[in-house]
């Protein structure tokens, strides 16, 4: 749409016609033969101008369209500080006008030009002969293979204005750039040899600088020069060269297009030729009001409500309307009410809400349209005052809302267009429930602001194509509610911020598929995000920043390599981010929390800084993970009541684990970096974390919390302290282990299963032998599994299910006298440490 610009845009041209092969971006004529004259008949020199950067640098050409306006392409980029240089003076620009999709920019200067050329709105411009004009590149040496000539080099850039001549050969549509990506019809030409039927006579084709220059066509009968402007110079086919043939000689001409203007002819003369409200408040349908007289009604039109200073103006829509697209200028706050609909339409583009401060950055005005809206085509809102636009009435039809540049909009009504609701900058508000209408919300910049007193569900999805902001927080009052979209797609490499405060939430109930290629980006600054339908992450990384929380839950699908780096407030995984067969994510917790909510496998788990990963209450979870590291003072790991598998391969990390089980310990509070339990720490008499290389000492298990493991595993588990097996009881089989390696305390490299279950101190001594007494016979017919009894009330342990451990087989001899009074020496020892 016609949207003001106020920023430089960049655009990088890519092939897209039929045919077009190698491209590079059309920016003087290559004209053939060499001393070819200008054609005869063409327009007069005055329309063509030089579209020039800051600093005096050629961008492209132009064409005067109107007294104070021209035209050239979008691509090659410019706006406001930009100058026009035509018929010999040079102009400053000072508004720019865009569509939201095609390669087009009108500027408005501070000129009253004499010689213009209005567009071309005929039918069927194929096979039509165009002059054409730029001030671009000339031709300059010959392309030659063998003596033959096939095409020609361009010359150095001389700002010198050059006319040709060429057919159109089709009609089609072209994309520019792949930071744009503008769509745009375009007529297509080729630079023919001499030998071709469609050579014409000054056969010409662009050159870099000629972008913007202008395809003019002769409507007049006898063919004396009633010009027309039909295309922009957009498109070559090579840089540096234009070939019109082959260098083995088969034929070959390049070809070349622009920007087919009978397309947007319509938009266009709506900008150069706009009514404009004459002031004070009235009636829409009396003609008086408007300049030139009579009200605007018709598709493509532009009605502009211009600065009276501060105020309040109300415009009654007596009967139904139809625009292409509102302008509101200034201070005055505009109000537009009554009976009748407004309905916005164009021929080609997007419609459009423009409010236009380049002349005032100050401006303040505010505007309200509380009549219904019916959406013939989409419609590009482009709020740039310090005040807000709200559409208060209902908005309906097939088109959808682009938000842009700056400013605020407010959709104050439950509405039912299905065109979708693109944000691309400012603020875009949702004052009522289903004001988004049935479309997909497309965020690709700005702030998306939700800010209810109430939880509130939006059944749209959303697509994040760059980086923005939605706000959750209330509007005046209330705490702790929730706002909910559909499914949510972020489409890149983009992030998503957060922000909100007072309890308030974001969550999406659908599928969420991240489609970054290095890594997205979730920042819970002031809000918690929920992700409840599933998540999709096939490569790259997401990365979780700010103090709040991110929940996922639902299923999941992880590439293989992926990563989930939580570097700030909290990550809740409710669903396992693996199988027992894929260990494809990678989860790296630095300075930040984890919360395991469900059973996890993890290629590996890495905390550092602070990182802390913790499973959930309740027990019978299990964190299977390939690799395990913990780095730093405050970093640690707490399975609570739960188990833990390091499935590694390579040397066993047993010793590694021993030690960090040995650091979360503590000295019996459980809290130290490490492993650590706080499960245990309600009653470390009873129960500890026991660790074993699945195998040692005891047979092999298959199974261990439900997970298929072999030999190459680490097993470690919240249970009874004496549960040197790791089965869930503590019996006469752990009592023959402990009487096995019990020395007295005198060597120090002894694992759990041997028997070090005090104080993981590497020794077997009367502490050990006292711990394993007093829990002797814990278990036995009802197998500790869980350990959910984290709160202390006894409840947990004595109802605790067998877990699916495949048993060790073996006898279970009964305790050696010596053990059992070792037993009774060693309570007095444990008295005197632990309190």
């Amino acid at each position: 749409m016609h949207r003001t610009r106020l920023t430089r845009v960049a655009g990088v041209l890519l092939a897209a016609a039929a045919g077009l092969a190698v491209a590079a971006p059309a920016f003087g004529l290559v004209l053939f033969p060499t001393d070819a004259s200008p054609p005869p008949v063409r327009p007069n020199d005055a329309v063509i101008g030089r579209w020039f950067e800051p600093g005096g640098t050629l961008k492209a050409s132009c064409v005067a369209i109107a007294p104070s306006y021209v035209v050239t392409t979008r691509h090659q980029g410019g706006g406001v500080g930009y100058s026009v240089t035509i018929a010999g003076a040079t102009y400053p620009v000072l508004e720019v006008f865009e569509d939201d999709a095609i390669d087009i920019r009108i500027a408005r200067i501070a000129a009253n030009l004499t010689y213009t050329i209005a567009p071309y709105t005929a039918k069927l411009e194929a096979f039509k002969t165009v002059v054409i004009g730029g001030y671009g590149r000339p031709r300059g040496a010959e392309l030659k293979l063998g003596g033959l000539t096939y095409g020609y080099e361009w010359g150095p850039a001389d700002q010198v204005l050059r006319w040709g001549a060429n057919r159109v050969d089709s009609i089609s549509t072209g994309t520019s750039g792949t930071t744009l990506k503008l769509t745009s019809d375009v007529l297509v030409a080729h630079f023919d040899d001499f030998g071709s039927t469609a050579h014409k006579d000054r056969e010409a084709a662009p050159a870099e600088f000629d972008s913007g220059g202008g395809w003019f066509i002769d409507v007049s009968p006898g063919g004396t020069g009633d010009w027309r402007l039909a295309a922009l110079t957009r498109f070559t086919e090579r840089a540096g060269q234009t070939w019109f043939k082959n260098p083995d000689g088969t034929p070959h001409p390049d070809v070349f297009d622009g920007i087919r203007i009978r397309s947007y002819a319509g938009w266009l003369n709506g900008v150069i030729k706009p009514s404009t409200w004459i002031g004070g408040s009235g009636a829409w349908s009396t003609a008086a009001q408007w300049s030139p007289a009579g009200k605007p009604n018709a598709a493509d039109q532009w009605a502009v409500f211009g600065n009276f200073g501060p105020g309040a103006l109300t415009v009654t829509l007596d009967q139904d309307v139809t625009v292409g697209t509102l302008r509101f200028d200034g201070y005055t706050n505009y109000t537009i009410s009554g009976p009748s609909r407004l309905t916005f339409s164009v021929t080609s583009g997007t419609a459009g809400i423009e409010s236009n401060r380049l002349l005032d950055p100050l401006a303040t005005g505010a505007a309200t349209i509380a009549v219904p809206i019916t959406l013939s085509a989409s419609l590009l809102v482009n709020h740039n005052s310090g005040g807000t636009l709200t559409l208060s009435g209902a908005v309906s039809g097939a088109g959808g809302i682009i938000k842009d540049k700056g400013g605020t909009l407010v959709l104050a009504n439950s509405n039912t267009y299905s065109g979708g609701t693109v944000l691309k900058g400012g603020t875009l508000r949702a004052s009522a429930p289903g004001a988004f209408g049935s479309g997909q919300i497309t965020l690709a910049g700005g702030t998306l602001d939700a800010k209810r007193d109430t939880s509130v569900i939006f059944p749209n999805s959303v697509l994040v194509s760059g980086d923005t902001t939605v706000n959750v927080d209330r509007n005046a009052s209330g705490t702790g509610r929730t706002v909910t979209f559909g499914g949510l797609t972020v489409g890149g490499d983009w992030k998503l911020t957060a922000k909100g405060g007072n309890g308030y939430g974001l969550a999406f109930s659908g599928a969420t598929l991240f489609q970054g290629t290095t890594g997205t980006t979730v920042d819970t600054v002031s809000a918690d995000v929920a992700l409840s339908g599933g998540v999709s992450l096939l490569a790259g990384s997401l990365t979780k920043t700010g103090p709040k929380a991110l929940t996922i839950a639902g299923p999941q699908n992880w590439g293989a390599g992926t990563v989930l780096n939580v570097s700030g407030g909290t990550v809740r995984l409710n669903a396992d981010t693996g199988t027992s067969a894929l260990f494809n994510v990678t989860l790296n917790v630095a300075g930040a929390q984890a919360e395991l909510g469900s059973t996890q496998h993890l290629a590996a788990l890495n905390l550092s800084g602070g990182g802390v990963a913790s499973m959930t209450d309740g027990g019978g979870k299990v964190l299977v993970t390939q690799a395990l590291a913990i780095e730093g003072a405050a970093s640690k790991l707490d399975i609570a009541g739960s188990s833990l598998i390091v499935a590694y391969s390579g040397a066993s990390p047993l010793d590694r684990v021993a030690g960090l089980i040995r650091t979360g310990y503590n000295d019996g509070d459980w809290a130290g970096n490490g492993i650590a339990s706080r499960a245990a720490a309600v009653d470390p008499i009873t129960y500890g974390i026991g660790y074993s290389q699945n195998g040692m000492l005891f047979a092999p298990y298959d199974h261990f919390a439900g997970q298929p493991v072999d030999s190459s595993t680490i097993l470690v588990k919240f249970t009874y302290n004496g549960d040197l097996n790791l089965d869930g009881c503590v019996d006469d089989n752990d009592v023959t282990f402990i009487n096995l390696f019990y020395d007295g305390g005198i060597t120090t490299s002894h694992y759990w299963n041997e028997g070090d279950i005090f104080g993981y101190d590497g020794r077997i001594d009367d502490n050990d032998v006292t711990i394993l007494g007093l829990t002797y016979g814990s278990g036995i017919g009802h197998p500790l599994a869980g350990g959910d009894d984290v709160h202390g009330d006894g409840a947990g342990a004595s109802s605790a299910l067998a877990d699916s451990s495949t048993a060790p087989v073996g006898g279970s001899p009964l305790p050696e006298p010596a053990t059992l009074a070792l037993m009774a020496l060693g309570v007095l020892g444990l008295m005197r440490r632990r309190v």
